[in-house]
């Protein structure tokens, strides 16, 4: 059995899981495959095609329909910095990830019943469905979608003051999770369950362990197995949406390319084109580039820059 990791990971990002097939193959990789049960095809198509170099003031590239119905995806630079190419319509279909569509998995492979509703007045809480507990009492499942530390612990804040009594939270990972939050929880007889423990790739299907629906039904009364004492450890990778918006306009401003920025900071292109693809790096080099840009790394994380340096 295999972990999914991307596909987790893009649901804590602070953009959705959202674009063509490329900018999707982007972000899940292999995992795509994996993904494809939970999208939805979106009306319109797109208005932009993913580029090669990330950061250029002309990504991504315009797509453009010509007369005689030919698509093509064209460099924004002048002069162009990637080639154009030739698209088919379905290259410029868009999609999202559904979350109704994912809830309904997860009742199924869990063991609850769906009812896939967002909480109303909350961006990252879908009310996933009902756990029965010991054939009488219904207990809720939220899913919830964070996309930070204070956004996890504002909506779980939210939870434990507007419901009583257990619940069981879903969550994709435990990244944003503290020992502040697991004691809230256990205080309210309540479980956190990482989906990206809890459904797992075996055979190459989604799935998950057998014994799943039973630590569901036993953590919604409070029975939280015991398990070994961790030494916390910080994340070694930081970073934001917001961050790499404010390297790219910094970028920009400077015109230097991903290489350049990269050898000022003391690193690599390709550690800075991942940066922009998954929005982390490693703390050390996050701090390189907020000291090259001169900004703190909590002003970095918030995307401000000097206003030089604005657009």
């Amino acid at each position: 059995m295999a972990k999914l990791r991307k596909l987790w990971s893009a649901l804590e990002a602070p953009c959705s899981v959202a674009g063509v097939r490329a900018e999707l193959k982007q972000i899940l990789g292999e995992e795509l495959a994996f993904a494809e049960p939970f999208l939805r095809r979106l009306p319109d198509p797109s208005q932009t095609y993913p580029c090669p170099q990330i950061g250029w003031r002309g990504c991504p590239r315009r797509v453009i329909t010509h007369p005689d119905g030919r698509i093509v995806a064209a460099c924004g630079c002048d002069p162009p910095e990637c080639e154009t190419l030739s698209l088919r319509p379905q290259d410029v279909v868009r999609y999202e990830l559904d979350v109704g569509l994912l809830c309904k998995f997860l009742g199924r492979a869990l063991g609850f019943a769906v009812s896939a509703t967002r909480l109303a007045g909350k961006r990252s809480v879908w009310n996933a469905g009902l756990i029965r507990v010991d054939g009488i009492t219904r207990l809720p499942v939220w899913l919830i979608l964070a996309a930070s530390r204070a956004e996890l612990r504002n909506t779980m804040d939210s939870l434990l003051a507007t419901y009583e009594g257990p619940f069981v939270a879903l969550v994709p990972t435990l990244r944003f999770v503290d020992a502040s939050l697991e004691g809230d929880l256990r205080r309210r007889k309540a479980r956190l369950i990482a989906l990206q423990d809890a459904v797992v790739i075996d055979n190459g299907k989604l799935s998950a362990p057998r014994d799943l629906p039973g630590l569901l039904g036993a953590a919604a009364q409070g029975e939280v197995p015991a398990k070994p004492k961790r030494r916390y450890r910080a994340p070694r990778s930081i970073g934001s949406e917001e961050a790499v918006q404010a390297v790219q306009s910094y970028m920009r401003a400077r015109g230097w390319s991903i290489t350049v920025f990269a050898n000022q900071c003391g690193t690599t292109g390709r550690a800075v084109h991942k940066f922009f693809k998954t929005h982390e790096i490693r703390r050390s080099l996050f701090e390189a580039m907020a000291n090259q840009i001169g900004v703190t790394v909590e002003e970095l994380l918030h995307g401000e820059l000097p206003p030089k340096y604005r657009r």
